[in-house]
């Protein structure tokens, strides 16, 4: 008998989340910007797993299963700030988007996991401009960029 996992997979979840913002046909980066720094090909996003998140630590009796919390930061970048909220909106509208029977944009099943919710964190982002005309670049101030919450159940 294989004891079940009790952890969900966060490389496979971070992995189909990057998938489903890259069906906005934006460019989507992990944890880090991974184009030509020299040449940017502006809008883009970059997606990080944050601390936080919760767990329901220990499964009942009956074999109810663990639910899981598990929070991303998804930073938008742009040399144009309404560029880089429409970006951000495009996102925010792919996680988030609803269906009768669900979320419009579903993600995989995860070994075993399956996403039951998913919601932003409360606190709206603001936009942040580093530098001049025309070379400014803006993204979600700091230190609320979109933040989402993707839960699991096991």
């Amino acid at each position: 008998m294989t004891a079940p996992a009790l952890s969900p997979p966060l490389d496979q979840i971070t992995t189909a989340l990057l998938g489903l913002l890259r069906g906005t046909g934006r460019d989507v980066w992990d944890g880090a910007y991974g184009g030509d720094p020299t040449q940017p090909a502006y809008p883009y996003g970059i997606l990080y797993r944050i601390p936080g998140g919760s767990s329901d630590a220990t499964p009942d009796l009956s074999g109810t299963p663990r639910t899981q919390t598990v929070p991303y930061q998804v930073t938008t970048v742009s040399n144009l700030r309404n560029q880089c909220e429409h970006t951000a909106r495009l996102f925010r509208d792919r996680l988030l988007a609803r269906a009768p029977g669900g979320f419009l944009h579903p993600l995989p099943t995860l070994d075993g996991w399956a996403c039951v919710d998913r919601r932003p964190d409360p606190a709206m982002p603001g936009i942040d401009r580093a530098g001049d005309h025309p070379t400014a670049v803006f993204s979600p101030a700091r230190p609320l960029p979109a933040h989402h919450h993707p839960s699991l159940r096991s």
